[in-house]
């Protein structure tokens, strides 16, 4: 039975994928849509071609990188562009899942979780903007279109992304059923401890490794029962979902970059992974000295 609904979430996530990378297309073949986007999004990841596809982002990884691929002729180009994608994906993130997902549960530690967040994103994004080209700001099509064909587009990143996406997820499985998560585990103690939080919250940490709902379930029993304080729980959050993004990374967000970028994208996707990851730990230790 636990296999079954296993296979049953992996099913859903795909097909949610699905739904999601074909309304992005239709909405990236939007002059209208895309306008829109870029100009919500302007301040953070620029006006150029780059910040179109950054902008697409928001609703479709996958499909953002597709719709540059033809661009990135550099490493240094596809790392930049896989760092500006991600204030845009966490933005998404935040209104599709952690909003009316999180916070019902915990309430104001899961608005603050997503602050941390986004904060995270922001400074990452930041850092993917200088090293692109400068003359990118001002590469400025007449015709913003992303996507030509929405449906044929959709069809093509899905068969060549899902399949990759699956394969992540059954390593992540894989890792859960042979013990590496219980190693994890056995690690965090020591480690939220050493960041200025109490002893409780490596469960939530380890909740959010294998899914950020996890973390905040477990963390909503405790605030509740008065282990953790409000603002421990936040940062227990924000830190657990900090040590979650390789995890994340790997099953959505290395496929597109390899698939369309290849060895650049492998670079680019590792690079994004680990400065996002220091990012959103330096904004938790630093919120975490100030608490205490």
């Amino acid at each position: 039975m636990r296999r079954l609904s296993w296979v049953l979430e992996m099913v859903r996530t795909l097909l949610c994928m699905y739904v999601g990378v074909l309304i992005a297309s239709y909405l990236g073949s939007s002059e209208a849509c895309t306008r829109s986007l870029l100009r919500v999004l302007k301040p953070v990841v620029g006006s150029g071609f780059y910040g179109h596809a950054a902008s697409l982002s928001a609703l479709s990884s996958s499909v953002a990188l597709y719709a540059a691929q033809d661009k990135v002729d550099s490493t240094r180009e596809a790392v930049g562009l896989l760092l500006l994608l991600a204030f845009p994906t966490s933005v998404a993130a935040a209104l599709q899942f952690y909003l009316p997902v999180i916070v019902p549960a915990v309430g104001p530690a899961g608005l603050f979780m997503v602050g941390i967040s986004v904060v995270g994103a922001l400074l990452t994004s930041a850092f993917g903007r200088v090293l692109l080209p400068e003359r990118e700001d001002g590469d400025v099509p007449g015709k913003i279109t992303l996507v030509r064909n929405p449906w044929r587009t959709a069809h093509k990143v899905f068969l060549r992304v899902g399949p990759a996406v699956a394969l992540a997820m059954v390593a992540v499985k894989l890792g859960e059923r042979y013990g590496v998560t219980e190693w994890v585990e056995g690690i965090l103690h020591p480690l939220t401890r050493s960041v200025g939080l109490p002893s409780d919250a490596s469960l939530v940490v380890f909740g959010c490794l294998i899914n950020v709902a996890v973390g905040a379930a477990l963390g909503a029993d405790l605030w509740a029962s008065g282990k953790l304080r409000m603002e421990d729980l936040a940062l227990a959050l924000a830190f657990g979902r900090a040590l979650s993004l390789p995890r994340i990374n790997l099953q959505f967000l290395f496929p597109p970059a390899v698939t369309f970028f290849g060895k650049k994208g492998l670079l680019g996707a590792t690079v994004r992974t680990l400065v996002e990851t220091l990012a959103n730990v330096s904004v938790v230790l630093a919120l975490t000295a100030f608490v205490h």
